[in-house]
């Protein structure tokens, strides 16, 4: 973590892993037309995602094939 790593993809294996725990009733606002911040059950929203950097980070076949291909 931490703002060394803050410009770098997450491991795409982490998707594939079971979570740790189950969010509930998180709420997502738009950020402007680019992005979507989280405030997830628990309080923490810190952050704001990129409709880009979902998609690089996505592991489904369709994401993984677009990202690939820009």
């Amino acid at each position: 973590g931490g703002h060394a790593n803050m410009g770098q993809l997450p491991d795409p294996e982490l998707f594939r892993q079971p979570p740790q725990r189950r969010w509930e009733n998180p709420m997502i606002a738009a950020v402007g037309t680019y992005a979507i911040r989280i405030t997830w059950d628990d309080g923490h929203e810190a952050g704001i995602y990129t409709w880009k950097r979902l998609r690089a980070t996505c592991p489904c076949a369709e994401c993984t094939t677009q990202t690939a291909s820009e």
